[in-house]
C-alpha cells in the first residue's frame, strides 16, 4: 500500500473533451494490487452535483490540498 492511498476520495478523468468524476471506493482490501506497487482502484457510479461538492472544497479555500496527478 502506498502512502497516499487511504486519502484517495475521487478520481477525475477526461473522454471526448468532457471532464468525467468517479468516487473512489475506500476499502483498500477491494482494490486489485500487482508486484509493482500499482493498484486497480474499484470505482463508484457517477456521483451527483451535490455529492461532488461535498468531497471537493473549491479551489479558493484555504490550508486544503490538492493533489493533480497526470496520467
Amino acid at each position: 500500500m502506498r502512502p497516499r492511498w487511504p486519502r484517495l476520495k475521487t478520481i477525475v478523468y477526461v473522454v471526448d473533451g468532457a471532464a468525467r468524476v468517479r468516487g473512489v471506493e475506500a476499502e483498500l482490501s477491494k482494490w486489485d494490487t500487482d508486484d509493482r506497487g500499482s493498484a486497480g482502484v474499484l470505482v463508484t457510479k457517477r456521483p451527483t452535483e451535490l455529492q461532488i461538492a461535498k468531497r471537493r472544497p473549491p479551489p479558493h479555500v484555504r490550508g486544503k490540498i490538492r493533489e493533480f496527478v497526470s496520467l
